[in-house]
């Protein structure tokens, strides 16, 4: 609850406003048993000066703002109501005025939309939707499926597994086969010569 208003406060307007604004603040303060300061914080709180003045506009002496062109003004001469001038080709096939079909003026970064395609465009809106937090722990999830997915892919049941044995010799066969490819159309390539 606020404290009460001091009842001196009031006092000390009306001998100032008595003496026809011309006592001194510390005079009051005398005549009151305050401090100086407190007189000057009553005169700036209570705005005694704006009190006596009445409710009158404060003039800081400057012109009014009057909005558009100063008179005299002639860089829109020829311009009607908005319009481009006559004679203007910058808008040819531009119907009615509007930006043409899939124009990029409402994109605010147009970095992402020069070099990345739609789809992933549409995927980074649906990301601003989502809070940080949220994001992260998709990002959790997903690394968590991938180990157990790399797992589930290592896992090996008995020592007689022989997968790696049969990926190497896999491997060692389409090796070889590769260069008697290679070294069959050599061959034919000098026979071919020859004859």
């Amino acid at each position: 609850m606020p404290r009460p208003r001091d009842s001196r406060g009031d006092k000390a307007f009306r001998l100032w406003e008595e003496s026809g604004r011309s006592k001194k603040l510390k005079d009051i303060a005398e005549q009151l048993n305050v401090t100086s300061s407190t007189v000057r914080k009553w005169k700036a709180n209570d705005k005694w000066e704006e009190k006596i003045k009445g409710s009158a506009p404060k003039s800081k002496g400057s012109a009014p703002f009057r909005p558009g062109a100063p008179k005299g003004n002639k860089n829109a001469i020829g311009n009607k109501g908005g319009r481009a001038p006559l004679g203007n080709k910058n808008a040819i096939g531009n119907k009615g005025g509007a930006a043409p079909l899939r124009n990029q003026n409402a994109v605010t970064h147009g970095f992402f939309s020069k070099f990345l395609p739609e789809e992933t465009l549409s995927i980074m809106e649906g990301i601003q939707e989502r809070s940080p937090v949220d994001m992260i722990w998709d990002q959790i999830q997903i690394q968590y499926a991938a180990i157990i997915r790399a797992q589930k892919i290592m896992f090996v049941s008995d020592k007689q597994e022989m997968i790696k044995e049969l990926k190497k010799k896999l491997c060692y066969l389409r090796q070889t086969k590769s260069k008697r490819k290679s070294m069959n159309s050599n061959f034919l390539g000098v026979v071919m010569q020859r004859s």
